[in-house]
Parts: structure tokens; C-alpha cells; sequence
């Protein structure tokens, strides 16, 4: 069997990217998720909502959107346990009372 032959320089993929241009008469706005997530009452609805529709990864979601636009190591230290820590409580499957803990700390030092 013969080698498979690869290409010494890659192909550049921008080729098939589509690009939109707007018409001069619609109006648009720089859309920010950090401001809307950051707004008071915010995360208690979404985390409501993904609890009401049985989404138990989109509250996961929606709280490591928030941390991510906080900083992580003064909220691990505010809630009393490693960066590291709160990595993996995130990513992996957290306890209520850690996702509580953190949350507290978390909605604490933003205010």
C-alpha cells in the first residue's frame, strides 16, 4: 500500500466563509452577554428556567458564563476553596452545596 501524500502547506479555510453586509437604513447595536448576565435577578431566572425545562447542563452553563465574567481567584478565595477546585466543580458534576457556596460568594463580591 502506498503512503497517503499530505500537503506541505495548509489550504486556507476563509474561502467558504459567507460574509453579510448589512443594508445602510438597519440600524444595530454591539450586542454584550456580560452586561445582561451581570444584571441583578438575572441568574436566579435563567437558572429557574434550565431547572423548569430539565436542563440540568444549562444551569451549569449558565452559572460558569457568570464566573467566567467574574475573577475566578478572588471567588475561590471568597468561597473558601481552590482555583483548581472550582474548575473541576464546574466542569464536572457539583454538589448543591458547592454550586451554593460559590454562588454566594460569587453574587457577594460582585454587588
Amino acid at each position: 500500500m502506498d503512503k497517503t501524500k499530505t500537503l506541505k502547506k495548509q489550504k486556507p479555510s476563509s474561502k467558504n466563509i459567507l460574509i453579510y453586509k448589512v443594508k445602510p437604513d438597519i440600524k444595530s447595536e454591539p450586542y454584550e452577554v456580560g452586561e445582561i448576565v451581570l444584571q441583578e435577578g438575572f441568574l436566579g431566572k435563567a437558572i429557574a428556567e434550565c431547572l423548569i425545562n430539565n436542563d440540568p447542563e444549562g444551569v451549569l452553563e449558565v452559572i460558569s458564563i457568570f464566573i467566567d465574567l467574574l475573577n475566578k481567584s478572588q471567588l475561590a478565595k471568597d468561597a473558601g476553596m481552590n482555583r483548581s477546585s472550582l474548575y473541576r466543580a464546574l466542569k464536572g458534576n457539583p454538589t448543591i452545596k458547592t454550586v451554593a457556596k460559590v454562588l454566594h460568594s460569587a453574587v457577594s463580591s460582585n454587588k
